[in-house]
């Protein structure tokens, strides 16, 4: 699929070049397991981590943050062809390693808000777009992602 060129400068890319891939060239995902994932629904590979649990210089995490929110972007672009406000989404993070429940929404805030931007509208208590959150822990440490899953109108 070819995005435009807005996109791309969007989520940092130039034209031609993958998306999700690493600066390097090669990808950090089980490639497998990414062809099935991607054959069942739409998935964001990103390695997810608890933002208030990481010690990280600010800068590095605004470029993650920034990076997770356009690339939620760019999916909810596709997903507001196909369903109207309200609706529900299921946002499902792969991982070797499971999180509590409370840190969920934390890990997943920016492909939210990037969601949210696609939509053009807010995702706070009032909002038309209302989240659910599931974790599924992977047998490897190369398969992380977020599920995005579109689960009805409410």
């Amino acid at each position: 699929m070819k995005l435009p060129a807005k996109i791309l400068a969007r989520v940092g890319r130039k034209p031609g070049q993958r998306i999700g891939a690493k600066p390097g060239g090669g990808s950090c995902v089980d490639r497998a397991w990414a062809e099935e994932m991607m054959a069942s629904g739409h998935m964001l590979f990103l390695r997810t981590i608890n933002p208030t649990n990481a010690r990280e210089h600010w800068g590095r995490r605004q470029r993650r943050a920034k990076t997770e929110r356009n690339c939620g972007y760019v999916l909810g672009l596709g997903l507001k062809r196909t369903c109207n406000l309200p609706i529900t989404i299921r946002l499902t993070r792969y991982g070797p390693n499971p999180i509590d429940s409370d840190s969920l929404p934390v890990c997943t805030k920016s492909v939210r808000d990037g969601l949210a931007d696609a939509w053009e509208v807010t995702d706070g208590h009032d909002s038309p777009l209302k989240f659910e959150y599931a974790q599924v822990q992977t047998e490897k440490l190369s398969r992380f992602g977020v599920r995005i899953e579109i689960v009805r109108p409410f």
